[in-house]
């Protein structure tokens, strides 16, 4: 019988773990479409600032994906 017990709290972490992973489903969500703006990213003259400002170009990307995003 109290292999039984410890079987059931198993089951219940594994629930539990099961949510927890859904969390950074979210963040590979997230990384997809950076994939898909890679490409016109690069096609686009803000290439040329990024030597100059690494934050301005991330900024400027996660913009382009909310872009993406809402457009969507």
């Amino acid at each position: 019988p109290l292999n039984k017990d410890v079987d059931t709290k198993v089951d219940k972490d594994t629930d539990g773990g099961e949510e927890a992973i859904e969390t950074p489903k979210d963040d590979v969500v997230i990384d997809e479409p950076k994939i898909d703006t890679e490409a016109p990213v690069s096609d686009a003259p803000e290439g040329d600032e990024k030597p100059e400002s690494d934050s301005d170009s991330i900024e400027k990307e996660i913009q382009s994906l909310l872009g993406k995003l809402s457009a969507a």
